[in-house]
C-alpha cells in the first residue's frame, strides 16, 4: 500500500500532465463533505464518502491500442504510436522506472494525447531502465501491433522511431 501511494504520488507531483491525474487525496479528511460516484468498466456505480477514501483521479483515457486502431490515416497511426514512445521517453528521462511496464494496458490517449494510465508501480528509487532498452522494447510492441492492424504506416512509423533513436544522447 505505501508502494502504491509513493507511486500515486510520483504520478500527481512529477509526472501530472503524462499521467493526466488531477487529484489525490491519500488521507482520511474532513473538509471535502462531497460524495464520490465510482464507475466500473461494466456501468456498475458506486457512491462513496471522500472524506473516507484515499484516492486519485486521472483524465479517462482511451487504451492505446484501442485508440490507435480507431485511426484510419497511417501517417496519424504512426505519429500516435511515436507519441506513446516520447511519454515513456518523458518518464524516463526525469529518472522514473515503472516496475510494470506491460505497455498494452498502461498507455492510453486523452483527446488525442499519449499518456500512462497505469500509475500503480511507478519508482525514483531504482534508476530507470536503460532509456533506448526501454523504447526498443516498447517499439517492437507497437511495429507487431501496427503490422497486424495497419501495415500501410509501418513504414513511416519505422522512419519516425529511427529518428527518434538517432535523437537519443
Amino acid at each position: 500500500r505505501e508502494e502504491t501511494f509513493s507511486s500515486y504520488k510520483i504520478a500527481f507531483e512529477t509526472l501530472a500532465n503524462e499521467t493526466k491525474t488531477l487529484y489525490l487525496h491519500l488521507n482520511r479528511t474532513k473538509h471535502l463533505k462531497v460524495p464520490l460516484t465510482l464507475i466500473d468498466q461494466h456501468g456498475k456505480t458506486l457512491k462513496v464518502a471522500a472524506d473516507k477514501m484515499e484516492f486519485l483521479i486521472q483524465r479517462r483515457a482511451v487504451l492505446a491500442l484501442d485508440y490507435l486502431r480507431s485511426l484510419t490515416d497511417p501517417e496519424a497511426i504512426a505519429d500516435g504510436a511515436l507519441s506513446l514512445l516520447r511519454i515513456a521517453q518523458e518518464r524516463n528521462r526525469q529518472g522514473i522506472d515503472d516496475k510494470d511496464l506491460q505497455f498494452f494496458k498502461n498507455f492510453g490517449f486523452v483527446d488525442g494525447e499519449a499518456v500512462e494510465i497505469d500509475i500503480g508501480e511507478l519508482t525514483v528509487d531504482s534508476p530507470p531502465k536503460p532509456l533506448k532498452q526501454e523504447l526498443e522494447t516498447l517499439s517492437l510492441q507497437l511495429q507487431e501491433f501496427i503490422a497486424e492492424e495497419t501495415p500501410a504506416a509501418l513504414p513511416l512509423f519505422k522512419r519516425k522511431r529511427d529518428l527518434l533513436f538517432r535523437s537519443l544522447p
